[in-house]
């Protein structure tokens, strides 16, 4: 292991959010004794270098570049100091790590000679990676490798760019690929078996639930006295004739009650219930938004400018009223502050108000981009 190991990264400022994340993955291998140090740099052409930044590129032994469209656009190899370390690279005096950031050819630069990674040739921000971090992995593994010489294990063939960072994880911990094989097995096992749990289980349970809930109301059954089994004497004659005497009472004043029934005016069942029921009145329509053309709006926006307008006037226009977001003077704010904007605005200097972009929503303006022209110097003399 080279124990002075340390990296410099060169990247487009379009690209600064791909180096800091490198950046984090990095301080893993400096805690773990395989770098040294870091550093980075942003390719910008306006931007020269201080003598802190260039000691520190000189100083390293590891060149790392961000490739994407923005760095071959950026005109990186214009740099001498950049010439020189790519060809200090090919003499093997330090060495270049290419890092595929996007997808772009870079086959005719100067630095396509050295290496690039991830190995597999996947940009780090391809969604085929499922996790960016799981590209980062990769990344750090190359890298490792780069400097340590320690080669990261074959992956397990059929495994998803996922479990294979989930392997390269558990080869820094030290796991052998079989284990790594068993723990993936495991998983695997684990996920169908909850799948298998919810999906046949839980029904099951709730089913056998209702089941018995719907079951309790039949199972409550109160035996009359006279069908006790320690009751077994016979009824007698004169218990049988008094049954049957109380029998032949209900049913004649079941066909009482029924006659009675027949002969009573039938009533009209469905005017109550008609009665009851009101029409409820039918909620009033909601008030429409007027609509305003854009051309309309730009004469009543100059005519506030000249004081003929109240900035109240235009609320019934817009959706957020006078909190409608504005694009104004290449600002961001909102209509009122435009308002107040062009207050401060001598009425005699404002030669046109132009209404460049209008968003309605439905018949209100929901967003606004206006542009304010003043009147030239000759002008302002007449």
């Amino acid at each position: 292991m080279e124990k002075s190991a340390t990296l410099f990264t060169l990247f487009a400022k379009e690209d600064e959010p791909f180096a800091e994340q490198l950046t984090v993955a990095l301080s893993l291998l400096r805690r773990k004794g395989v770098l040294q140090d870091y550093y980075d740099k942003e390719i910008s052409p306006s931007e020269s270098w201080n003598e802190q930044t260039r000691l520190q590129f000189t100083n390293s032994n590891y060149l790392v570049f961000l490739i994407s469209p923005a760095l071959l656009a950026s005109g990186y190899f214009q740099d001498p100091a950049i010439q020189q370390a790519v060809a200090l690279a090919e003499q093997e005096h330090l060495k270049i790590i290419n890092i595929l950031i996007r997808y772009c050819d870079f086959s005719k630069e100067p630095v396509s000679q050295f290496g690039v990674l991830p190995a597999n040739g996947v940009p780090v921000e391809s969604g085929r990676w499922g996790l960016p971090q799981n590209a980062w992995n990769a990344v750090m593994d190359g890298i490792r490798e780069s400097i340590t010489g320690e080669k990261p294990a074959a992956p397990v063939p059929g495994l998803s760019f996922t479990n294979q960072a989930a392997q390269s994880s558990a080869r820094r911990s030290g796991m052998s690929w079989p284990l790594q094989l068993l723990l993936s097995i495991v998983v695997l096992a684990a996920m169908w078996g909850i799948t298998y749990y919810l999906v046949n289980y839980e029904p099951a349970v709730s089913n056998e639930t209702a089941a018995n809930t719907t079951a309790v109301p039949d199972t409550v059954f109160v035996a009359p006295a006279t069908e006790s089994p320690l009751v077994s004497a016979e009824p007698t004659a004169e218990e049988i004739a008094k049954e049957n005497k109380t029998l032949q009472n209900k049913k004649t004043a079941k066909a009482a009650a029924i006659k009675r029934a027949a002969t009573k005016p039938t009533k009209d069942i469905n005017k109550p219930a008609q009665d009851t029921v009101e029409k409820k009145p039918e909620p009033p329509p909601p008030p429409k938004t007027p609509f305003i053309k854009s051309t309309e709006l730009e004469q009543m926006l100059f005519n506030f400018s000249q004081g003929k307008v109240d900035e109240n006037n235009f609320s019934p226009y817009l959706c957020n009223q006078l909190q409608t977001p504005v694009r104004f003077d290449k600002k961001s704010m909102t209509f009122q502050q435009m308002c107040a904007a062009i207050k401060k605005v001598k009425p005699k200097r404002i030669k046109k108000i132009t209404v460049l972009s209008a968003t309605y929503d439905n018949s209100c303006i929901s967003a606004l981009e206006v542009d304010l022209k003043k009147k030239g110097l000759l002008s302002l003399l007449d």
